[in-house]
């Protein structure tokens, strides 16, 4: 039944191919009609890219939207970061034991997030340059 399928879609593919080229060359007035058809294809395409590279996009302000959230976002995140590092830094020193243990185990995760936090902030600073700068140009 696959086998079938495939061979039936191939063919449907290869009809819808073949036969609007066949229907263009076979005029009466030969190659004149397809080779009029093939210009009128390319030159509506060299219309369509003339059309895009005379409308150029200000990405100026983009790039200033962009760099002001990051900023803020970043800021936002290295803050957070700051006041729950003092946090489990004061509450190491004030407890026993048993709370310095407790503490320890909150330690892994507070570390592994500001390592995503610092990570990510950089693999977003990397991807941007990377996007403006293609983009720029």
């Amino acid at each position: 039944m696959k086998k079938i399928m495939t061979i039936f879609i191939t063919m449907t593919l290869l009809i819808m191919i073949f036969v609007p080229t066949v229907q263009a060359t076979s005029n009466l007035e030969g190659n004149k009609i397809a080779s009029n058809v093939i210009d009128d294809i390319f030159n509506g395409g060299d219309d369509f890219i003339n059309e895009g590279d005379t409308s150029k996009i200000n990405q100026e302000p983009v790039q200033v939207l962009i760099q002001n959230l990051t900023s803020v976002a970043m800021t936002i995140g290295v803050i957070v970061a700051v006041v729950a590092g003092i946090i489990i830094s004061i509450k190491f020193m004030m407890d026993g034991a048993v709370g310095k243990a407790e503490l320890k185990t909150a330690l892994t995760p507070y570390l592994i997030g500001v390592c995503i936090l610092f990570g990510a902030f950089a693999i977003w600073q990397i991807i941007i340059n990377i996007f403006f700068n293609v983009f720029s140009e």
